[in-house]
């Protein structure tokens, strides 16, 4: 990312911030949105993000068949290859802890693809449900747990 200045991934908690102060009007097609939403939820694990995924890809007119082929998106035809460099930019975002070269790598080859605007949304919904704690408040690649009583 090189509009900004600091690293990737405090640029990438800068772009989730701003994704969480206002909804903006979606520049990016909700087919594309649905297959984001899709892959991060796989890859987070988590249930009721899924199944919400899961609704957002259909509602968009995608087949369910191809929901299998989401982890594979590389190598499967049903993707463009603008989805594939989202896709892409979306599992390292996922699986951010830092500084990794691959989300070196995938932050730029989303920026072939994508506008400003449009890699600052990809990246508020990648980030929507995995970076932030709502019980802390805290956002960023690894938001740390509530304390427990």
């Amino acid at each position: 990312m090189t509009a900004m200045g600091g690293s990737v991934a405090t640029r990438l908690v800068a772009y989730a911030a701003l994704g969480r102060i206002a909804p903006i009007e979606s520049c990016l097609e909700s087919g594309l949105v649905g297959a984001v939403s899709l892959l991060a939820a796989e890859l987070s694990g988590c249930g009721w993000c899924l199944g919400r995924a899961q609704h957002a890809w259909l509602k968009a007119g995608r087949p369910a068949e191809a929901m299998m082929g989401i982890k594979d998106y590389n190598t499967d035809l049903f993707f463009t290859e603008r989805e594939r460099a989202a896709l892409a930019f979306t599992e390292a975002v996922a699986k951010c802890r830092g500084g990794e070269p691959d989300l070196d790598k995938a932050s730029a080859g989303v920026r072939r693809s994508f506008t400003e605007r449009e890699v600052a949304e990809l990246t508020a919904v990648v980030t929507a449900e995995h970076w932030y704690d709502p019980a802390t408040g805290q956002l960023g690649p690894n938001p740390m747990p509530a304390p427990h009583a």
